[in-house]
């Protein structure tokens, strides 16, 4: 059996199971008292299970985070998961347009059909909130429409589904941040942690694009964007902290290769997003070049993905990238046609994309999406096929 044979029939196992152990456990801990700790209620890592319990099933009782998926151990109880898997959960990660449609001006697909945020499905199982802007270049805005009702209500019905809600920076348009000075920081900082407790987000997206990438200092962002997940990081709540660069953008010289090596690896997930590039891409071992386009995307995701995660031939320019460590990997791609102009992958691709990884032992963390109301219009041919090779039909 393959690793991504027995991932999927781990997940399985885990959907069928899970909920009965953790109901017995829950059910255990509140009949029962720990034997070895002085105080029955002792809870060292601080993550709402005390050390006796810990002790029962397994976990860490120094660690919040015994597998280091980014759900602390209580959640994971509580939620269903196996806490001591690293590889569970996988994500499904879609971006949700707060404006409400998106129009097609380069595949001529029209409209796409609008989404409120209650009827997103549960497959999603992260929720990218599109987008916090700024008019200042430092203060950061979010004005969803009101035609598509959001607020701190809409977060907390989110939870009980099961999905995390994560606040994207930035997008492609209307987000001419540029934060370059120690004041600006700080006046990045303040408003962020502001409009996080307005809403009760769980993290924060990074989605720099265009002008964003020159006018702001990759070091500085990173010690924002590190003081923002420092002030809710608690043993209880594993803020998360993403981000979805284009991939050209992530080589040596460029903004999101010194923004994440400045992270030194304290980030949740990496989406490079694996399309709209017209053609770029990256280099085989042999040097063949290996582009991102429509038609192609079968070839071309495989040997991306093994360039970020493996350096594979890293003496080429091209593939001069960070290294990802393939738990925080994840594919990013367009809801089919309308939303990219090009790297269009369909489910089929997905599906042998996904099998030739796991044939070679590589399992990434999953997918993104940009964007779900585009997948909507597609009768969620793509969240649907994403839920289905990571966790099983």
């Amino acid at each position: 059996m393959s690793k991504g044979e027995r991932m999927v029939l781990k997940n399985r196992i885990a959907h069928r199971i899970w909920p009965c152990i953790a109901a017995t456990m829950l059910l255990m801990f509140l009949v029962s008292c720990g034997e070895s700790s002085d105080s029955p209620l002792q809870d060292s890592d601080g993550d709402g299970l005390s050390d006796a319990q810990e002790n029962r099933i397994g976990t860490d009782p120094y660690n919040h985070d015994t597998d280091g998926d980014g759900y602390h151990d209580e959640e994971e109880v509580l939620s269903s998961t196996d806490p001591v898997d690293r590889t569970d959960p996988p994500v499904v990660i879609g971006y949700w347009s707060s404006w409400g449609t998106n129009h097609d001006n380069d595949n001529g697909q029209g409209t796409s059909d609008p989404v409120q945020f209650e009827d997103i499905p549960s497959e999603y199982t992260v929720v990218m909130v599109a987008f916090a802007t700024t008019t200042d270049q430092f203060t950061p805005v979010f004005n969803p429409d009101p035609n598509f009702p959001f607020s701190r209500a809409s977060v907390d019905a989110a939870h009980l589904k099961g999905q995390k809600v994560i606040i994207s920076i930035g997008g492609a348009v209307g987000a001419d941040f540029a934060i370059n000075t120690e004041e600006r920081k700080t006046k990045f900082v303040n408003g962020m942690i502001q409009l996080i407790d307005e809403y009760g987000f769980d993290g924060i997206d990074i989605d720099l694009e265009n002008t964003a990438l020159a006018n702001t200092d990759a070091n500085l962002f990173a010690e924002a964007t590190q003081e923002i997940v420092n002030h809710y990081k608690t043993p209880r709540n594993n803020f998360w902290l993403t981000m979805a660069p284009e991939f050209p953008n992530c080589r040596k010289g460029k903004f999101y290769y010194d923004y994440i090596n400045n992270l030194n690896g304290s980030y949740t997930l990496i989406c490079p997003q694996m399309y709209n590039q017209n053609g770029d891409g990256f280099s085989k071992e042999n040097g063949e070049w290996v582009p991102e386009n429509t038609g192609v995307m079968a070839e071309f995701l495989p040997v991306a993905v093994d360039v970020f995660i493996n350096s594979y031939g890293s003496q080429y320019q091209s593939n001069d990238v960070p290294q990802i460590p393939e738990d925080k990997f994840v594919i990013g791609l367009p809801t089919g046609l309308g939303a990219a102009h090009d790297g269009i992958a369909t489910p089929a691709e997905m599906a042998q994309v996904w099998s030739q990884l796991t044939d070679g032992n590589i399992i990434v963390r999953g997918f993104m999406f940009w964007c779900i109301d585009w997948d909507k219009t597609y009768g969620w041919i793509y969240s649907n096929k994403a839920s289905e090779l990571l966790n099983g039909p």
